[in-house]
């Protein structure tokens, strides 16, 4: 059912793999998998599954660390803003750098 949609996707990232002994994002983020030439159909399948998901979710992991990142250094954030209210969280863009936010 998995090569319905992208005919070999998932064994090519399978393959890699098993030759390199882990899988990296697009960002160069690695996990490494010690079972995936295992004789163990369990173990191993269990990592196939890893090596097929980490680079998707770990890439879309990668994407939004950068664009929280983004986020945090151009804004300044005030908790608290109404009544001091727990877990309000107001963002007021245009200022940038951390001594004009005392939370950061």
């Amino acid at each position: 059912m998995k090569e319905r949609y992208i005919p070999g996707a998932c064994n090519i990232g399978i393959e890699e793999t098993r030759k390199r002994g882990y899988a990296e994002t697009l960002c160069g983020r690695r996990r490494y998998f010690t079972d995936i030439n295992s004789k163990n159909n369990t173990l191993r399948t269990a990592a196939e599954r890893g090596a097929i998901n980490m680079p998707i979710q770990g890439t879309a992991s990668d994407m939004l660390k950068i664009a929280i990142n983004k986020i945090v250094n151009s804004a300044v954030y005030v908790k608290g803003l109404f009544g001091g209210s727990v877990g309000q969280l107001v963002i007021y863009p245009g200022s940038s750098g951390k001594k004009d936010n005392p939370y950061l």
